[in-house]
């Protein structure tokens, strides 16, 4: 008898919190589990087990299962799979009743490597799943699938036939980890993974992302703020001890890696911080039991003349040099004046990130305030959860949609991307309003136009985005079109008009006001 198997992928979902796994659960079908940032121990069975990135968990129907994360930042896929098997005998072709499924991936015992060709790789198979069904290729969608459970096949195959070899390769990984303050030779890596050193090196690339060396000064780098924090122990003191021959030489790479000077990053929770930007850092800093000296945004906004703009920055680091900041946090915004702000205070900018999660914890880490940032999550996470609960009781279902008001025009923003699309229709768990052609990313229209995209809902949120002339005009032409007059949330008194719920998602305290504003949606 010859058997075959099949899978196809159902859905798929992302999650950032470990909340949706804390409580112990029953698998109803087949589930692919992916981590593809942090780590974490699952239990499947009564059987717990370590379970780190790239490490895919397939689990079966009837499997009672738990996870819990480590506490650091977590990006966890979901994928709800479809597996057939077919059985062939005597030429005849029957479906098997249980599909076969590989063991080792059950077990969570495969490792991927190449870590960011799988994230882009389930990224894009993310995002096309989640276009509407008008809209989605299910034929695309199923091949970027078979690719991504291709490589998990594919690795299960190399990880069975060279155990060996793969056992040496981690001993290296183990002997660096171990020797790291030792001037480590790749030669000797190599002679420990039984490879040459160019073999060694393109194998090392692949499993890290990073050069034997790159991982090393990551390690050591590591293992100083581990130091510093501790306390009693000098900048140069901590240089030797982790490997390094030159302070100079440390507090470059160290900068380089943290943001900050490691004689700053000593005493980062005592530091006097100001922020200069268009991004919620103020808050962010007030989520983690403190509040910057001086809170400043030198943007230039579109209609801002050339002398308004420069009197608003010399304004601003007049008013810098008073409050006396001794670390500068600024956004990409803010980048041309990044020179000018480190005559006042050493400056970092803080990138753009698509997880706000991501951001919150590297400020909470340059002011040493990780343990406030983890609390922080954690009781928004009890609040989400909740809150998800009593909104589905009181919104029986109801759906909604979000308009932003401009100075030019209306803009309805897509499912995908967003801070605020991922709280309110993926962790809240509400439904997003419908329109035809469906929206699956940022659009802006005229409001006289907004008819002809069918859009219906039962709430509809506004926001103006910019105070103005421009914006007043757009609103009232809204308010007077086909649209507005004819829409079911407004002949039902079901509009609200909001603040800036897109900013607000970014922070852990915007959020909470956020589902504060949900769950009095009906009492107002």
């Amino acid at each position: 008898m010859i058997r075959r198997t099949t899978i196809f992928l159902s859905s798929i979902r992302k999650y950032r919190s470990a909340d949706a796994f804390m409580r112990t659960r029953r698998v109803p079908a087949y589930f692919l589990g992916l981590l593809t940032e942090g780590s974490g121990s699952v239990t499947v069975n009564g059987r717990a087990r370590k379970l780190e990135a790239l490490q895919p968990i397939l689990l079966t129907p009837g499997s009672v299962v738990r996870f819990a994360g480590d506490g650091g930042e977590l990006e966890i896929y979901l994928l709800l799979l479809e597996p057939v098997t077919v059985a062939k005998h005597a030429g005849r072709v029957t479906l098997a009743d249980v599909p076969d499924i590989p063991l080792k991936l059950a077990g969570g015992e495969v490792r991927l490597r190449g870590k960011r060709q799988t994230a882009e790789r389930i990224e894009r198979l993310y995002a096309e799943a989640r276009k509407p069904r008008g809209s989605r290729d299910d034929v695309k969608l199923q091949l970027l699938f078979q690719e991504l459970y291709g490589d998990m096949l594919k690795e299960m195959l190399e990880q069975e036939q060279a155990p060996v070899a793969e056992e040496s390769f981690r001993e290296s990984m183990s002997y660096l980890r171990r020797h790291l303050h030792e001037n480590i030779s790749l030669e000797r890596l190599a002679d420990i993974a039984k490879l040459t050193p160019t073999s060694y090196s393109r194998k090392f690339k692949k499993a890290t992302g990073a050069t034997p060396f790159e991982y090393l000064a990551s390690l050591r780098v590591e293992e100083a703020k581990a130091r510093l924090s501790a306390g009693g122990l000098s900048v140069k003191e901590v240089s030797a001890q982790v490997g390094f021959n030159s302070e100079f030489y440390f507090s470059r790479v160290f900068k380089q890696s943290v943001g900050i000077a490691p004689n700053l990053y000593i005493k980062r929770s005592a530091l006097r911080i100001a922020v200069v930007a268009c991004s919620n850092f103020g808050d962010i800093l007030h989520s983690l039991g403190t509040d910057p000296v001086a809170r400043l945004n030198c943007f230039r906004y579109p209609g801002t003349d050339g002398p308004r703009h420069a009197f608003c920055v010399a304004s601003a680091l007049v008013a810098l040099r008073e409050a006396r900041p001794e670390l500068i946090l600024i956004d990409r915004y803010h980048r041309e004046l990044e020179e000018r702000l480190k005559e006042v205070a050493p400056t970092v900018c803080i990138g753009h990130h698509d997880d706000w999660r991501r951001v919150l914890r590297y400020i909470a880490e340059l002011t040493g305030r990780e343990r406030n940032a983890s609390l922080a999550l954690d009781r928004l996470a009890e609040r989400t959860y909740d809150a998800r609960k009593r909104l589905r009781a009181s919104l029986e279902g109801g759906s909604l949609t979000l308009l932003r008001i401009t100075d030019r025009a209306v803009r309805i923003q897509g499912l995908p991307g967003h801070p605020l699309n991922e709280l309110l229709y993926g962790e809240l768990g509400l439904t997003a309003g419908s329109s035809s052609p469906a929206i699956d990313r940022k659009v802006e229209v005229e409001p006289e136009q907004l008819a002809r995209l069918d859009l219906h809902s039962d709430y509809l949120f506004v926001q103006k985005l910019r105070r103005g002339p421009g914006s007043d005009d757009v609103l009232g032409r809204l308010v007077n079109s086909p649209f507005w007059q004819g829409h079911e949330a407004v002949r039902s008194r079901r509009v609200r008009f909001i603040p800036n719920w897109y900013a607000m998602s970014w922070t852990p305290g915007g959020r909470s006001d956020i589902i504060d504003s949900l769950l009095r949606l009906n009492d107002e």
